[in-house]
């Protein structure tokens, strides 16, 4: 009677903190296998408080930055893809994951540059890869015009950048409605139907220090349109096709402004890949890394 009471009431307590947790124990779970995939968790110190970092095998360096409210267990799908010949490295940037960013919400686009400097200075390379997906995209470019000497190749992953219209109630939805439409921009046809109560849980995972970033990325000081001509690294676009966030129009216009010979032989496309097409056709997405990186030995 009592092991049948005491499994009673283990079950309804993991059930009460499935209930009211479901969305951090799916990240926890998720950031748990990058680490079963074979990646050791890190920290280093920065000017932006201390950054969270993971990397694990041997070869080519490549340095994975995610997007705007994300974190390192967003590259997940391609790890184990890789692993077997590339050196890989994810980064919590400051204030996502386990990255808690600087004190007193003063989270800003430096606040990323200084955590991915740190991050960088302490791995076992001299030059690596960077590949960068939306805010993370914009802020590898921003890292690679300041430091030529480290990057070798730069990958932008249906990146933002440019000046153009950053929908805050998409970007940063308060309600709902605005927050599945947001999934269904990013995702498209793959986008997640998720009951309320799980879209309510997203949205408090949002803090004033997000909004502080956003406000800060949307002033106008680190916009790439006159930025990108300067830039002499090898750069590529992978693009999924179907992201309401940043359509295809918007891949052809940055690789205009790279000033290259040929901007549209830069433009990989991924049919249906979304704005996260490493998350949402990670076979597809890493066969044409693969490209790019062999292309480059």
């Amino acid at each position: 009677m009592k092991k049948r009471y005491f499994l009673l009431t283990f079950i309804l307590l993991v059930t009460l903190v499935l209930a009211l947790f479901p969305v951090r124990i799916g990240l926890w779970l998720q950031r748990q296998n990058l680490e079963y995939k074979g990646l050791v968790k890190y920290s280093v110190d920065s000017e932006a408080g201390t950054v969270t970092y993971f990397q694990g095998g041997v070869g080519k360096s490549i340095v994975f930055v995610h997007g705007f409210l994300s974190e390192a267990s967003n590259w997940i799908e391609v790890v184990e893809r890789l692993l077997p010949k590339y050196h890989i490295v994810v980064i919590d940037l400051p204030g996502h994951g386990d990255s808690p960013g600087p004190l007193e919400n003063n989270l800003q686009m430096q606040s990323l540059l200084s955590g991915l400097e740190a991050v960088v200075e302490v791995i076992p390379t001299q030059k690596f890869t960077l590949v960068g997906n939306s805010l993370g995209g914009w802020v590898s470019v921003l890292f690679a015009l300041e430091n030529p000497n480290k990057v070798e190749n730069l990958v932008l992953v249906n990146s933002a950048g440019l000046e153009a219209d950053y929908p805050n109630h998409y970007i940063l939805p308060t309600n709902v409605k605005d927050y599945a439409k947001k999934l269904e921009m990013m995702f498209g046809e793959q986008a997640p139907k998720l009951p309320g109560y799980l879209l309510n849980k997203m949205i408090q995972l949002q803090t004033k220090a997000h909004e502080n970033l956003y406000d800060d990325t949307v002033s106008g000081k680190y916009y790439l349109d006159e930025k990108l001509a300067r830039l002499k690294i090898d750069t590529f676009l992978i693009w999924g096709e179907q992201d309401s966030f940043f359509p295809i129009e918007y891949a052809e216009k940055l690789a205009e402004k790279l000033k290259t010979d040929d901007p549209v032989s830069l433009i990989y496309k991924i049919d249906g890949g979304g704005h996260t097409p490493h998350y949402t056709k990670p076979d597809e997405f890493t066969k044409v890394l693969l490209q790019i990186m062999e292309k480059e030995e």
